[in-house]
């Protein structure tokens, strides 16, 4: 059985923000620092986006929503 740090560690930001309907930003997308928007015009930037366990994501519009995939689910609920 996974530990509580195995799951967290496997999940993506950046693909939960996919699903979730984000898209790349045009012009802004880039491998090091993907920049994706949401249909409400929502936009973040995601930080580490090859380690799962070390990526942050940033709300462009609200400089203070950032964290790490838990703090990116209870923002969307």
């Amino acid at each position: 059985m996974a530990t509580f740090r195995e799951y967290r560690d496997s999940v993506s930001i950046l693909q939960i923000a996919e699903y979730l309907g984000y898209l790349p930003v045009r012009g802004k997308y880039t491998k090091a620092r993907p920049v994706l928007r949401d249909t409400s015009g929502d936009t973040i930037l995601i930080k580490n986006p090859a380690t799962p366990s070390m990526q942050l994501y940033w709300n462009m519009g609200n400089s203070s929503e950032h964290g790490s995939v838990i703090d990116f689910v209870k923002k969307q609920s």
